[in-house]
């Protein structure tokens, strides 16, 4: 079924106009999954269902995207075009660098954390069984960036958003994923965690759904920009973009 439903969706891609008679073949695994982003917060569109860097292939090739595909493509674009700073993007930052502090030396109370100069990790799932065997969460070392947190309190970020928002402060609740579905409801889960209306958000946004995207959608990790998306996107309710309206699980500009 799952083959079939990719099949359909990538016909959808490639058949825009087609898009009215396949929807409804999906409908039930469709609808199952379509709020599975924002939770109650978000929006409804279709599934992700690209791979890493194959977004940008498709537009390159003359295709289209749709639903959360093509939302993960806005965000990435928009990520690209930004500056590396911003006045904006600095307040925040500098909200999230003290919530990350708060967080890792609360957490330290519930899980060791452990930093590694490996990837200790393929799946979440790997990551859950060791902590519940350990007590131990390996944070990689690798690709730390140190442009604005610095390297040590980067490592904090990582080991910060795995924990809550990953595997939510219960290593025995069901994780959220590594892929870009799993970052964005990881996202909802941390957003809720600094609280909505904070100052951090939209540096939150910017670090879990920006780069995220940017990677899901060109398949390269980007450096660090200390900006503000928040004038395109909602932050809260993921799946909404200044100047496009929803309809039929699809991004549609107006």
């Amino acid at each position: 079924m799952d083959t079939l439903r990719k099949s359909i969706i990538r016909l959808a891609h490639e058949k825009p106009e087609l898009r009215k008679e396949l929807l409804p073949l999906l409908s039930v695994s469709m609808q199952k999954e379509a709020t599975w982003a924002g939770g109650s917060y978000g929006s409804t569109l279709a599934p992700v269902s690209t791979d890493v860097g194959e977004g940008h292939k498709i537009i390159h090739s003359g295709g289209s995207l749709h639903g959360w595909d093509k939302y993960v493509q806005l965000v990435a674009e928009h990520y690209a075009s930004l500056p590396d700073y911003s006045s904006e993007g600095e307040k925040s930052f500098v909200a999230l660098k003290e919530h990350i502090i708060v967080m890792f030396q609360r957490q330290n109370s519930k899980v060791k954390v452990e930093f590694v100069d490996y990837d200790p990790y393929t799946t979440v799932k790997q990551m859950r069984d060791d902590v519940i065997e350990s007590g131990v969460l390996k944070i990689t070392e690798l690709y730390n960036q140190d442009a604005f947190f610095g390297a040590e309190v980067n490592l904090m970020l990582r080991a910060v958003h795995d924990f809550q928002a990953h595997l939510g402060a219960n290593p025995k609740s069901k994780p959220k994923s590594f892929g870009m579905k799993g970052e964005l409801q990881a996202y909802n889960k941390h957003m809720n965690l600094v609280g909505k209306s904070s100052r951090a958000v939209p540096a939150l946004f910017t670090e879990i759904i920006g780069q995220a995207a940017h990677f899901w959608y060109y398949g390269s990790f980007p450096d660090q920009k200390i900006v503000s998306m928040g004038g395109k996107f909602d932050l809260v309710k993921l799946g909404n973009v200044k100047g496009y309206k929803i309809v039929d699980m699809d991004l549609v500009e107006g």
